[in-house]
């Protein structure tokens, strides 16, 4: 136990020590600035795509998270560059907005198993993706452009994130900032797949005994379906036994 905790704390150590030490220095050594952005983009996507792994472990297959990341990029492009608010603001903003979308779209879909659920959220994704080519608040094809760096982000006074216009480097600033929500993302998707794995692999109560139940719970009927056993009729012995004890009528000479 002691053993593998070790390698896994090391683990962790080498990736960080990789993320943020190795790979900045090796990009400013090739003077590959541009690196960044593949880097962060790489990041991104990955935040998106942890949802592929959360949905695996409740058997479904779901390729439409790109639909949801669209909604979310536009949705804070449209608030920061027509109202006005802070990138941060539109952060949670966006998230509750593809949380309702997510709700009602999969209420009706989520009744579909297997290859016609996973067809479902590919055309899904295709459809939203047509949706902000045709619609005049996207801009259509040209998108949303020269959108302003994010401000600082402050919390009682205490400065946590510093405005990215004064930086020196911001594509560097981007890359950590990336790198740091994908480690936070997938920790929390990795805790929730545990869970439903834990939930899905759980055997009934009633099926608790059986082997094969506690392999596989789905090949187990419901326990209403199960008929009972019959009962095995009294023995022999048994009756001659009842028979003994119950009084015998006298008879008068």
């Amino acid at each position: 136990m002691t053993r593998n905790r070790n390698m896994k704390i090391a683990s962790v150590a080498a990736f960080l020590a990789i993320v943020f030490i190795a790979v900045p220095a090796a990009i400013s050594a090739s003077g590959r600035i541009d690196l960044y952005y593949t880097l962060t983009s790489v990041a991104l996507l990955s935040i998106a795509s942890a949802g592929v792994w959360l949905t695996f472990y409740i058997g479904r297959i779901n390729i439409g998270q790109g639909a949801y990341a669209l909604m979310g990029g536009y949705v804070s492009a449209i608030l920061v560059m027509n109202h006005g608010w802070s990138f941060w603001l539109t952060l949670p903003v966006a998230g509750l907005f593809c949380a309702g979308a997510s709700v009602l779209i999969g209420l009706p879909i989520l009744r579909l198993r297997g290859v016609y659920f996973a067809m479902v959220t590919l055309v899904l994704t295709e459809v939203v993706r047509l949706l902000a080519l045709a619609l005049p608040i996207t801009n259509g094809a040209k998108g949303i452009v020269s959108i302003p760096l994010p401000g600082a982000l402050s919390v009682f006074g205490l400065t946590i994130i510093p405005d990215f216009a004064t930086l020196q480097n911001s594509r560097l600033a981007f890359y950590l900032l990336a790198v740091t929500l994908i480690g936070w993302s997938t920790r929390a998707s990795a805790s929730s797949a545990s869970r439903c794995s834990r939930t899905r692999n759980s055997p009934p109560r009633s099926a608790s005994t059986s082997p094969i139940c506690a392999s596989s719970p789905m090949r187990c009927p419901p326990s209403s379906a199960v008929s009972p056993a019959p009962s095995s009729p009294p023995s022999r012995s048994r009756s001659i036994r009842r028979a003994s004890r119950s009084p015998i009528p006298s008879t008068s000479c």
